[in-house]
């Protein structure tokens, strides 16, 4: 009985997983504002962690396409420090230092915000990636400090950059309130730059939705796999 219990836990615990899946991520580890809490009690299965290697932060982003198919709706919380060039843009893996950094060697270190992009698009109830940066003072040859210019968004996604003071903010009061609309948010938090999908009068929660209990991530992404 124990057995048929814990397993029929986990398979009610994937729908919820299927539906939405976010991952945040916060480099470097030492990180004074917690960014995950506010999606969890949203219902989220929430991936990522501080102080992630390249390695990892690419592991976390997989899961939101661990069962096949993207989750109805997706965020993407990156914290930390991002470099760009012409040719794109990229968040930084813990202990890589931007200075030390080249065109030629970056994407060992840091992961690529086009692929986070196209990642995103693949979500069919709508996805929001957030940018949260920390200062950069100098990065290295062919490389300019920070994310650059938000341009080549896919069709579907919504791209916010910003302090990560604002954006901790903004994610709790505003993009995961019920019936609240990013383009009134937005329009109200002017140290936030966005780009791509912002129609007037969408709303990323549905309005009137309760609070719902915390997705376990491990516990739903194992009755995936199972």
């Amino acid at each position: 009985m124990r057995l048929v219990a814990l397993v029929l836990a986990l398979v009610l615990a994937t729908p919820v997983f299927a539906e939405r899946r976010a991952v945040v991520i916060e480099n470097p580890a030492a990180s004074p504002a917690a960014l995950g809490p506010a999606l969890e009690s949203r219902g989220f299965a929430v991936f990522g962690g501080a102080g992630l290697s390249a390695a990892a932060m690419r592991a976390a982003l997989a899961r939101l396409l661990a069962d096949g198919a993207p989750a109805e709706r997706i965020v993407v919380v990156l914290a930390g420090q991002f470099v760009h060039s012409d040719a794109g843009a990229w968040y930084l893996g813990q202990g890589v230092q931007p200075g030390t950094q080249s065109i030629a060697t970056i994407g060992g270190g840091a992961i690529d915000l086009a692929s986070v992009y196209l990642i995103a698009a693949l979500a069919p109830a709508g996805a929001v990636v957030v940018l949260a940066e920390e200062e950069v003072a100098a990065a290295g040859t062919g490389l300019a400090p920070g994310v650059g210019a938000l341009a080549d968004i896919p069709q579907g996604i919504t791209v916010i950059r910003g302090p990560k003071a604002e954006v901790a903010q903004f994610l709790d009061r505003d993009l995961l309130r019920p019936g609240a609309t990013l383009h009134a948010a937005l329009a109200a938090r002017p140290r936030l730059e966005a780009a791509g999908l912002l129609l007037p009068g969408l709303a990323f929660i549905p309005a009137g939705e309760a609070p719902q209990p915390p997705v376990d991530a491990i516990a739903a992404a194992e009755a995936r796999d199972w």
